[in-house]
């Protein structure tokens, strides 16, 4: 799932520059956000990406739901 989500970041930052130059697609990753498989990714100022890394599920009311804090 996170490769998938890797291209599709790539495809819509590649769409949003309207070019695959590294000056191009950094300025189109900074600046906004993109639906993936995983969810919604944007970065923030440092590049890193606001999505945590990893979530910890449980179940509960019925149903899978991830763990907040």
């Amino acid at each position: 799932m996170y490769a998938y989500a890797a291209m599709q970041l790539f495809a819509e930052a590649a769409n949003a520059a309207k070019s695959t130059k590294y000056k191009d697609m950094e300025k189109a990753l900074r600046s906004g956000s993109f639906d993936t498989v995983i969810g919604k990714l944007s970065f923030d100022a440092k590049g890193d990406n606001k999505l945590p890394g990893f979530m910890v599920y449980q179940w509960q009311g019925g149903k899978y739901d991830y763990v907040k804090k």
